[in-house]
């Protein structure tokens, strides 16, 4: 009886050992997992403050190349400025009008010009014709060479009062921000 009971105890452990290697399933396995969702942040960053001085990498001083009385500024300090951009402009009513002298002079100085020409011509005919003396040619070549001098004089004053004129526009070189306006 000894060895039965010993038998079937051998059975029936080999039998529940069994039992637990079989495919069953389980009712748990078709239920979804509950699971939970965390999203991960990165810690606030602690704001810094500084106290510092901005200076720009390049810096042009611009000014006027004629003295005069400023009649408009364009621009104030902070202000984005283009390249050509015109920033300050001077009270041109005198250099208008030394330019207008200049025009006029220069006007007058080429009709004394053609007329001293013509009498030269004109004397070097006489001459040649025995009507004047090789003195009164030379008079005409001095007058002539004294108007020539004169034109090239009025010429260069005409190109001053233009340039002058054209320097009472304070005009960007390039773009920029203008950071000080002292007028």
């Amino acid at each position: 009886m000894k060895t039965t009971i010993s038998r079937l105890a051998g059975i029936l452990c080999l039998t529940v050992i069994l039992a637990g290697c079989s495919e069953s399933q389980s009712p748990d396995k078709n239920k979804p997992l509950a699971v939970a969702t965390i999203s991960v942040e990165q810690p606030h960053r602690q704001a810094h403050q500084f106290t510092g001085t901005i200076q720009p990498r390049y810096k042009t001083k611009l000014g006027f190349r004629v003295a005069g009385i400023i009649a408009e500024r364009l621009v104030e300090p902070g202000d984005k400025v283009k390249a050509d951009q015109h920033l300050a402009v001077l009270d041109d009513a005198d250099f208008i009008e030394r330019k207008e002298a200049a025009d006029a002079t220069l006007k007058a100085s080429r009709e004394n010009h053609r007329k001293a020409e013509n009498d030269l011509t004109r004397g070097k005919e006489l001459l040649r014709e025995g009507a004047i003396g090789q003195e009164q040619l030379e008079a005409y070549q001095v007058a002539y060479q004294s108007a020539e001098q004169r034109l090239q004089q009025a010429l260069s004053e005409q190109r001053q009062a233009s340039n002058a004129l054209s320097y009472t526009q304070l005009v960007a070189p390039q773009a920029g921000i203008a950071v000080d306006v002292s007028a």
